[in-house]
């Protein structure tokens, strides 16, 4: 069996989450959050240490300076935090990494993701609506080897553009 990591449902159907990072073209944020859930390992305080050097390399931003890095990445967290509301931080000391709190969802149903979406490095390969689809399909076939929705019934379930769809399948 491949681990996997869950996603939260909500995440995919709320268009305040994924629609909007689509609609935005924010790539960035939805690599990070996806990373964090990668990294969580399920305590009921939903807390995490985020390594800062780790998240660099899995955004591919780890030739930049370290103070640079890490100011994108802290200006990422602020994004998910503020807009999102996925989850809470507060800016670490110079050089520290940060614990953080995800955010408790409403809906506790989730779907899998597995590791090797990492592994294959697709969250560097592929293009934001490649990985939205994907994660899509996932969601889809967890119960069902397969299945078939038009592109207008996706784009209203998920508040993405019909050629953000295809252009992600």
């Amino acid at each position: 069996v491949t681990p996997s990591v869950a996603v939260p449902k909500d995440f995919l159907m709320n268009k305040n989450l994924l629609g909007e990072m689509a609609s935005q073209s924010d790539e960035r944020a939805f690599d990070t959050y996806l990373y964090l859930l990668s990294q969580y390992n399920g305590n009921p305080e939903l807390t995490l240490t985020l390594n800062y050097d780790k998240l660099a390399v899995s955004l591919g931003i780890n030739a930049m300076s370290k103070e640079d890095y890490r100011r994108q990445i802290n200006k990422v967290l602020e994004k998910l935090e503020v807009k999102y509301n996925l989850l809470k931080f507060k800016n670490p000391p110079r050089n520290q990494d940060v614990t953080l709190t995800l955010a408790k969802n409403k809906n506790p149903e989730s779907f899998n993701l597995p590791t090797t979406y990492w592994k294959y490095d697709w969250n560097k390969t592929l293009v934001l609506p490649a990985k939205t689809m994907y994660l899509i399909n996932l969601f889809y076939t967890e119960h069902t080897p397969s299945w078939f929705m038009s592109r207008e019934t996706l784009s209203k379930t998920f508040s993405i553009s019909e050629s953000f769809i295809s252009d992600g399948t």
